[in-house]
């Protein structure tokens, strides 16, 4: 019985093959040529028709100037939590498998769903006064942000305004247009295409 998924015996993702001159998205292909290996083969399907964003990404992390808050729009099932954690990895050097262990210390994600009150993000706060243990940059990727309540959001809204230099914040949301608009005005915000 072969195994299930992408994976093969040796650990090496195995992507399926693609139509001539379609090449994985961009933002990959930077990983491939950093690390050397393709540690993240099996994500490459995920973010595929994204190129628009995966370029500029890849473009502001190689000229260090990635914005401090991003915000990713989009249905449901396009890239956006994966692209999230991709350049969670890409700012701070962990796309190799030696430094995958240090991934968990400078990279956390808040299911806003879920975690919605005032409490939840002060407790975030609290962590985002603390520098990266490991890396450059302490990544903050909070899913579904539109279901924050109001007082989260203002809660929220004074660390947004100024943030340490090391933390990044990835907002994701299906429904942009729930997202209060003193949170959109501070974020580069990324339209994500079905």
């Amino acid at each position: 019985v072969p195994p299930a998924g992408p994976r093969q015996a040796g650990g090496d993702a195995q992507a399926p093959p693609r139509a001539p001159g379609q090449g994985p998205p961009r933002l990959v292909q930077a990983v491939r040529r950093q690390a050397g290996t393709a540690v993240l083969d099996h994500q490459a399907e995920e973010v595929v028709g994204q190129e628009h964003i995966t370029t500029t990404l890849q473009n502001a992390i190689d000229n260090e100037q990635l914005a401090q808050a991003l915000l990713f729009c989009g249905p449901r099932g396009v890239g956006k939590t994966t692209c999230a954690r991709i350049v969670a990895k890409l700012v701070n050097g962990f796309e190799n498998q030696e430094t995958e262990g240090a991934n968990p210390l400078n990279i956390y994600e808040l299911d806003a769903a879920s975690n919605n009150s005032v409490d939840d993000i002060r407790n975030l706060i609290d962590q985002v006064r603390y520098p990266p243990q490991f890396g450059k940059f302490k990544v903050y990727i909070i899913d579904e942000v539109h279901m924050l309540s109001n007082a989260a959001f203002n809660a929220f809204l004074k660390t947004l305004e100024e943030p340490p230099s090391y933390a990044i914040f990835i907002l994701a949301t299906t429904e942009k247009h729930k997202v209060i608009p003193t949170i959109l005005s501070r974020c580069q915000i990324f339209d994500f295409n079905r």
